[in-house]
């Protein structure tokens, strides 16, 4: 059996012909490391825009032959957005009207677009598992280290998020992430949503986000005011599971 690693690239493809060549050259320099897209089918598109999002928007069709051409992947998914963000909608209003989310709701957070942003990503990463797993499976090969990533991140000494992966390294004490973006949530240590890597068994339990979310939100508190916000659920679902996250630095 093959000993290889793995990169789950998942989310928006925000700028990435900007940010690609960086991409590879943190994340795909050696030949034993495989690549696995999902994302949603629109460029820059976000469940939550702000102002700064509005500047790079960007609501074209992402080419699967282009996405082919640029990354070279091993697995690639495409998913609907506007068909999945008519499905996670009217769930997510369901959400803040059961007072659940919302600003009257009992655990004081803004209104359900946090769920829509929050389950949005989930999915994705699950899905790039998934994707991973009936690899693995269909090619009798055996991965140590995962790492899940996002296009827009990479230049490390811009204020970017990821330096160059050694992916000779032992990460199966924690989840390590990306030093950039840290943010109190709760009670819990600092923590940062925008990646990971790790072990194959530890990411497993990392990607399964969506899935643990029923659990983790009958034990949201009211200190954060983002409850539904990806940071505070990836600290209690991994706090759930006992494990560690520590900054990659």
């Amino acid at each position: 059996m093959e000993k290889r690693h793995a990169v789950l690239l998942c989310g928006f493809a925000r700028n990435y012909k900007n940010n690609i060549e960086v991409f590879k050259q943190n994340n795909m320099h050696t030949k034993n490391v495989d690549l696995f897209i999902c994302f949603w089918d629109y460029v820059n598109a976000h469940p939550k825009p702000t102002k700064a999002h509005s500047k790079l928007e960007d609501l074209n069709l992402l080419s699967k032959a282009e996405l082919i051409n640029d990354y070279s992947p091993t697995c690639l998914r495409l998913f609907d957005w506007k068909s999945a963000e008519d499905l996670i909608k009217p769930m997510s209003k369901l959400i803040e009207v059961s007072g659940l989310v919302g600003i009257n709701g009992i655990y004081n957070s803004k209104s359900s677009a946090i769920v829509e942003r929050t389950v949005g990503a989930a999915f994705l990463i699950s899905q790039a598992f998934k994707m991973l797993e009936k690899y693995q499976k269909d090619n009798n090969v055996k991965y140590i280290n995962v790492l899940r990533t996002r296009t827009e991140f990479g230049i490390y000494d811009l204020k970017g998020y990821y330096p160059k992966i050694d992916w000779d390294r032992d990460y199966s004490d924690a989840i390590y992430m990306p030093n950039w973006n840290f943010v109190e949530r709760g009670n819990f240590a600092p923590i940062t949503s925008v990646g990971a890597i790790s072990s194959y068994e530890n990411m497993k339990i990392y990607c399964n986000l969506l899935n643990s979310l029923p659990n983790i939100a009958l034990k949201f508190t009211d200190q954060p005011k983002k409850c539904w916000g990806d940071e505070y659920c990836f600290a209690l679902h991994l706090t759930e599971n006992n494990l560690k996250w520590k900054k990659l630095k």
